[in-house]
């Protein structure tokens, strides 16, 4: 499936900008051409909200994600909301009275307008926290989410990606005794030590008997 949100939310972002600028610039140039340039590129960046809009919802359906990013994700929903509003009553507005506007109000138009772009880079902003910070769309990040700690279902984590239940237990009773097991006991020990000296004593003498008989 080909991801269209990301590709088509470069669109809205550039042209609202663009009609923001060109309708700043024309309150200081009083040039009819800037207020038709930034017109157009309203009209075009309307279109292109309602597209990005759509897209994106569809889009969320399928996007697997933990509980940080679907904070961010529903800011970045309804901020979008936002801005394909207030940028289809700024079209609707200017279209209307386009013939009829005056200085002043004009100049609330084109305020708005600047209002919304500000409000279209807010966007920016959490759509890339999103992607670049918390991994949304990024299929490596999704197939750690799906079959990782992460629960897509309800936002919900499962324990610690450290399961002990299988682990072997350093602690317990057996693995406290020591490596080296001396299952003899001192009365052994004594024992060993008298028969060796009892050795010892009867060599000595067979020893001492041999040097008389060479004597003799």
């Amino acid at each position: 499936m080909i991801e269209l949100h990301p590709a088509i939310v470069h669109f809205p972002v550039a042209l609202i900008t663009i009609a923001a600028f060109f309708g700043a610039m024309s309150l200081f140039t009083k040039k009819e051409l800037f207020k038709e340039i930034a017109f157009w590129n309203l009209l075009l960046g309307v279109i292109g909200a309602i597209a990005a809009v759509l897209t994106g919802l569809i889009e969320e359906q399928n996007l697997a994600h933990n509980d940080e990013i679907h904070q961010v994700l529903v800011k970045h929903k309804f901020t979008g909301f936002g801005i394909l509003i207030l940028s289809f009553v700024l079209l609707t507005w200017i279209w209307v009275r386009k013939k009829r506007v005056g200085k002043g109000e004009y100049f609330a138009w084109v305020l708005f307008l600047v209002i919304g772009t500000a409000a279209v880079f807010y966007q920016g902003i959490l759509g890339g926290k999103m992607v670049f910070e918390q991994g949304a769309g990024v299929k490596p990040m999704e197939q750690y989410m799906e079959g990782g700690s992460d629960s897509t279902n309800g936002h919900s984590h499962s324990n610690s990606g450290h399961d002990h239940g299988s682990a072997k237990d350093t602690t317990s009773p057996d693995k406290m005794k020591p490596q080296h097991d001396h299952s003899a006991t001192p009365h052994e020990h004594t024992n060993k030590q008298d028969t060796s000296k009892k050795q010892d004593t009867i060599q000595s003498k067979d020893k001492k008997k041999k040097l008389k008989d060479m004597k003799y």
